[in-house]
């Protein structure tokens, strides 16, 4: 038996985007992009937006701290609850360049700036456990 998968493309995409804030609200993960995200189908625009992921997993949900900004060979990285995160870190934008949607998961890889201690642009990965949905905010 040959069995073939393709996901679903999403209605917008973040790549390229930026989120300078990330609001938890009950069990709901709001991004707030104030560049908006892209529309997924032509024209392609870019529209003002947030993306709200619900029923979201806190106590699975993590931030890797990869290395340095294009840093290529090992490196020493740091994982980091979302919460904690959020609690501890001061960061300014995280620039997504790529992003995935797998079952019950979306992962955001890109680049923050953080400022602990110093100022350090961060190659990231957000990883965040969600049981609900994807909620595409747009003023169109």
């Amino acid at each position: 038996m040959k069995t073939t998968y393709q996901y679903e493309k999403t209605p917008y995409g973040l790549q390229d985007m930026i989120f300078d804030s990330l609001e938890v609200r009950d069990n709901s993960l709001i991004m707030h992009l104030p560049e908006g995200l892209i529309r997924n189908e032509e024209p392609y625009q870019v529209v003002s937006g947030t993306l709200t992921l619900t029923g979201v997993n806190f106590d699975n949900s993590f931030v890797h701290i990869l290395s340095h900004y294009a840093m290529v060979g090992e490196f020493a990285g740091q994982k980091i609850e979302l919460l904690r995160f959020l609690q501890d870190y001061r960061y300014r934008d995280f620039e997504i360049n790529k992003e995935y949607h797998g079952c019950n998961s979306s992962i955001y890889k890109g680049y923050f700036s953080v400022f602990n201690g110093e100022s350090l642009v961060v190659e990231a990965m957000i990883e965040i456990s969600h049981d609900g949905g994807i909620v595409y905010e747009t003023e169109e």
